[in-house]
């Protein structure tokens, strides 16, 4: 439970940035200054948060524990017969 809750925290923190960067990289092309690689890169690593961090806390750290717990299982009831 602390995964997804870390997940949320994890996408919305990412949520901020991207939602931050983009309003400063859309007035910047507005403005005629054209764009500044500053803020697009800062703008790409905030959606690159919002969506990867959800998915590792929710979906990738979940399926590895799953697997460590059946491959441990496995193990012990070959050595036990």
């Amino acid at each position: 439970m602390r995964d997804i809750f870390k997940g949320i925290v994890v996408g919305f923190t990412g949520f901020v940035i991207w939602a931050m960067f983009s309003v400063f990289e859309g007035v910047s092309v507005v403005g005629g200054s054209g764009g500044n690689p500053v803020f697009e890169g800062l703008v790409f690593l905030g959606f690159f948060i919002m969506v990867g961090g959800p998915t590792i806390y929710i979906v990738v750290i979940p399926v590895m524990n799953w697997w460590r717990q059946h491959r441990s299982r496995g193990a012990s009831r070959m050595t036990s017969v």
